[in-house]
């Protein structure tokens, strides 16, 4: 059930299997990365900046073992921001930091 907080932002609760589905039909990504602190340094990666790409990530708690299985068999990519752990909100910001430096070095 959608509701409108004001005009142009709604919100909707949906499980993680709904809303990556509906990701993943809605942009057609060219990759998809799970964000995990166990996975392979972004900065080894090489991310393209001309594809769409969807970037999943779980709470202080991770994600359940269900919505692993279904990143994995979706062959969604492992990869971290570093060696130590961080909140999500930081997580968000470092990925965006990571590919905006790309998008500078791009241009130069």
């Amino acid at each position: 059930m959608q509701h409108t907080l004001w005009e142009g932002v709604h919100i909707e609760k949906r499980s993680f299997t709904e809303t990556l589905n509906y990701e993943l039909e809605a942009c057609k990504p060219s990759r998809l990365y799970y964000l995990h602190e166990e996975g392979d340094d972004i900065r080894d990666l090489d991310i393209s900046l001309d594809s769409n790409c969807i970037f999943a990530l779980g709470s202080n708690k991770g994600l359940s073992v269900e919505d692993e299985d279904i990143l994995d068999r979706l062959n969604a990519q492992r990869i971290s921001v570093g060696p130590l752990s961080y909140l999500s909100s930081q997580v968000i910001t470092l990925v965006h930091d990571e590919l905006d430096r790309r998008r500078m070095r791009k241009h130069e």
